[in-house]
């Protein structure tokens, strides 16, 4: 009986692996660096006596709030024992985590290595060693080494270095197969305007009718390797948040390219929500953002995104380029028609056009006036004219051909449209 007791201990203390080590973090070398551990087994296992360290010195585990049992399928998250108070680089933590400190002052003799391989060891009560891997530095500080399959072994080739900076504490790893999977907030949580200019940022639109809580994303430019990581900022139900230096910052900034770049957002399980791309400076050289035309629209296609109308674009509010429905051509008409004192001309054009020419000619073919000459434009528009040519002089009474260009960024005419309006001309004395 007292051997069948021993085998199942044995066999539960065996479930608990090793998953991540941070060992050179980015902020505090002093209380930032921390080890995780995952209980891959059925069964609850109690870590009060377990130790782990290195090769010199092992630190017994004690717990930091909600005792030492580890459930089946959890992690454990082991921190420096000054974190708690002295840093709030991982916060928030995920509520689910177990969250342990060790008794010493450092993991180890010293803390963690960052110019020499180091073992981290981790031993049962019973003095019996569960888990060792050696690490090798290298890594970019903050990106610490995570397991692949949790329940793979120790071997190097089962380890990879983290591509979300500060790691995954808590939370399943950024290089397990998991990773590969949808994410179920594709179509829901979405990038909708992208500033690469100047004070770069990104705003994020919530389609959903759900608070999203982005504790534990992260988001990326081409440079997937290196994924920066959100704080615990929430996104109401249709509701904007913009990512960036003066919003819900990361943990550091990417960079964006003026002449093309790609941004990528990835929930809190480093599955990938959102990808857009652009290619050159689609916005003419004026200091303006790309905007989504749609939330609905394909992220991917060039046609959803065009350069915002105000300069600095619009951070946090609907977009000035936005259409509920997306055109696939251009038109223009005008109201009142006919009219005396003054009309309005409402034109609109497909997403994938960024600049209008909106002019006025008579019957004769001749132009009076230009409403609009290239001017930065949403998917639609509206300007009055009041019944005067570019002189300021009224026009005659007469039937008036309104001759609409919409054009990419290259001032490159991609659709054309006509209409037409009566002017009946003013009052006697007006």
């Amino acid at each position: 009986m007292a051997f069948i007791l021993f085998f199942l201990l044995s066999r539960a203390e065996g479930d608990i692996v090793l998953t991540e080590v941070m060992f050179d973090p980015s902020g505090s070398e002093r209380y930032d660096e921390f080890v995780e551990l995952y209980n891959t087994g059925p069964d609850t296992v109690d870590l009060e006596g377990w130790t782990i360290g290195d090769a010199e010195e092992l630190d017994r585990l004690v717990p930091l709030e909600g005792g030492t049992s580890l459930p089946p399928g959890r992690f454990a998250l082991i921190l420096d024992s000054g974190y708690m108070g002295r840093s709030t680089t991982y916060d928030p933590l995920p509520p689910d985590v177990l969250l342990l400190a060790i008794e010493d002052a450092s993991f180890g003799k010293g803390g963690w290595s960052n110019s020499s391989p180091e073992p981290v060891r981790l031993f049962d009560p019973e003095g019996r060693e569960v888990a060792r891997y050696t690490y090798s530095p290298g890594n970019p500080p903050g990106y610490s080494d995570e397991k692949v399959e949790l329940d793979g072994g120790d071997s190097p080739d089962n380890w990879r270095d983290s591509v979300v900076e500060l790691g995954t504490p808590g939370l399943p790893n950024s290089v397990s197969p998991q990773a590969l999977l949808p994410s179920p907030y594709r179509g829901r949580v979405v990038v909708n305007e992208v500033m690469f200019k100047g004070e770069e940022w990104i705003e994020l639109y919530n389609a959903s009718e759900e608070d999203v809580s982005l504790a534990g994303w992260s988001i990326s430019d081409s440079d997937t390797l290196h994924r920066r990581r959100l704080p615990g900022c929430s996104l109401p139900p249709h509701g904007y948040l913009v990512i960036g230096r003066w919003g819900c910052e990361p943990s550091s900034w990417p960079s964006l390219n003026d002449a093309g770049d790609e941004v990528f957002l990835y929930d809190d399980l480093s599955r990938l929500v959102e990808r857009m791309a652009y290619q050159g400076d689609r916005t003419g050289g004026r200091k303006a953002s790309l905007e989504r035309v749609n939330p609905a629209l394909d992220p991917t296609d060039p046609h959803a995104w065009a350069p915002s109308v105000p300069e600095g674009g619009t951070p946090g509010e609907r977009n000035s380029t936005f259409l509920e429905a997306i055109p696939t051509s251009a038109s223009v008409s005008a109201s009142p028609d006919p009219f005396r004192d003054r009309t309005i001309v409402t034109y609109k054009v497909p997403s994938e056009a960024s600049y209008v020419r909106l002019w006025v000619f008579n019957s004769r073919g001749q132009l009076v006036r230009k409403l609009l000459e290239g001017a930065p434009s949403g998917g639609e528009g509206e300007v009055v004219w009041e019944g005067r040519d570019d002189r300021g002089e009224l026009v005659p009474m007469g039937i008036y051909v309104l001759y609409l260009e919409a054009m990419d960024h290259r001032r490159q005419v991609l659709h054309r449209a006509k209409g037409t309006v009566a002017f009946a001309g003013r009052f006697a004395g007006r």
